[in-house]
C-alpha cells in the first residue's frame, strides 16, 4: 500500500475505536490515530479537528519514532521536525527539533533533573517539547501546548528523516485528540 492508503485505513480504524464500535456506543473523551513503519523521508501529519458520531474532536498532541535499522549506525539517522508555517502566504515553517546550526528552538534531550519537557515558543504559543536527543534510539519527540487542555493551533507538521542511501529507518507517529468540550473545560472556557 502507498503511505496514503495506509493512512486513510489507520484513520478510519481510529475513528471506529473511538465511537466505541462493538461497544456500547459512547464516544471517549479521546482517542489516537497512529501511523506505522513508515519508510518515506518526509512525512507531512496533519493535526486536524474531525468529527465522530456528532462530537468535535481537536488535535492535542503530536508524537514521533524514528527507528533505524537494527544493523545501521543509529547516528547516521536523524529527524527533523518543522511546524507548519501559519502565517499566510511566504511564511516558512518554524524548524522545532533539529541541528542548531540551523536554528531549531530543540537539538538535545530536554531530560534534565526533574524534567522531561521544556517549553519553547512557536508562533506565539508556547509549546511543551519532549525529546530524547539525537544520539538516542529510537530517537523520540512529543509536542503539546503547554497550557492545560489546549488544542494544538498548528495543522501541518512535517519530518525530516535524513540518513546515508541504502540505510533503511521507519518513522512512527501517533496524533492524539481530545473531545472539544473537554478541550475548552480543561483550558478554562465557558
Amino acid at each position: 500500500f502507498a503511505h496514503g492508503a495506509r493512512r486513510a485505513w489507520r484513520g478510519q480504524a481510529a475513528k471506529a475505536r473511538a465511537a466505541g464500535a462493538g461497544g456500547n456506543g459512547t464516544v471517549p473523551g479521546r482517542y489516537t490515530e497512529k501511523f506505522n513503519r513508515i519508510p518515506d523521508a518526509v512525512v507531512t501529519m496533519t493535526a486536524s479537528e474531525t468529527d465522530v458520531n456528532g462530537t468535535r474532536f481537536v488535535p492535542r498532541a503530536v508524537q514521533g519514532l524514528m527507528l533505524p535499522a537494527p544493523r545501521a549506525d543509529p547516528l547516521s539517522v536523524d529527524v527533523r521536525l518543522l511546524a507548519g508555517a501559519g502565517g499566510g502566504e511566504g511564511a516558512q515553517p518554524i524548524c522545532v527539533i533539529g541541528p542548531a546550526d540551523e536554528g531549531c528552538l530543540v537539538s538535545e534531550s530536554t531530560r534534565a533533573p526533574g524534567a522531561v519537557y521544556t517549553t519553547v515558543d512557536i508562533g506565539g504559543t508556547d509549546y511543551r517539547v519532549r525529546y530524547s536527543g539525537p544520539a538516542a534510539t529510537p530517537e523520540k519527540f512529543a509536542v503539546l501546548p503547554a497550557e492545560a487542555g489546549a488544542p494544538i493551533g498548528i495543522g501541518e507538521w512535517t519530518a525530516e528523516v535524513s540518513r546515508p542511501d541504502g540505510v533503511p529507518s521507519w518513522f512512527y507517529y501517533k496524533l492524539t485528540r481530545i473531545a472539544a468540550a473537554d478541550a475548552s473545560a480543561e483550558a478554562g472556557a465557558p
